[in-house]
């Protein structure tokens, strides 16, 4: 009997170790400017992942920059808590297939919950994307 119980549970048992629905994982929805030469990048993608050389963990959140701003509770999805690395894609324009404005930047922040905003001035970079 127990085994026959067993047999039908087991298929159940990552969805009760994961949890359902979002899983628990706790998200924050990060918010602030984003400017290169000192201008608000017309559009582009800002993205967040746990920076696991850090000690991070969790899933990717992302976000879309308009106008120089994002939001991932707008167009996106939020960031975990801790130590992230910050991937910002910038566009010459709001037209899709816009040539890049700028290689793809990289940074970190920390995320504790209690700064929600980010704000980010891309540095001017001499290095040429790889085609």
């Amino acid at each position: 009997m127990m085994l026959r119980t067993l047999h039908l549970v087991a298929p159940l048992l990552p969805l009760v170790v994961l949890g359902c629905g979002k899983g628990g994982i706790e998200r924050h929805d990060l918010h602030g400017a984003v400017t290169y030469r000192g201008e608000p990048i017309p559009a582009g993608v800002i993205s967040f992942r746990p920076d696991r050389s850090r000690g991070g963990t969790g899933p990717s959140g992302f976000g879309t920059i308009l106008d120089g701003e994002y939001s991932t509770g707008v167009s996106g999805r939020g960031a975990v808590a801790g130590p992230v690395e910050v991937m910002i894609e910038g566009a010459t324009s709001k037209k899709p297939m816009s040539p890049a404005l700028f290689p793809i930047y990289k940074t970190t922040i920390d995320v504790d919950g209690d700064t929600l905003e980010f704000d980010f001035e891309v540095p001017e970079q001499t290095m040429k994307r790889k085609r």
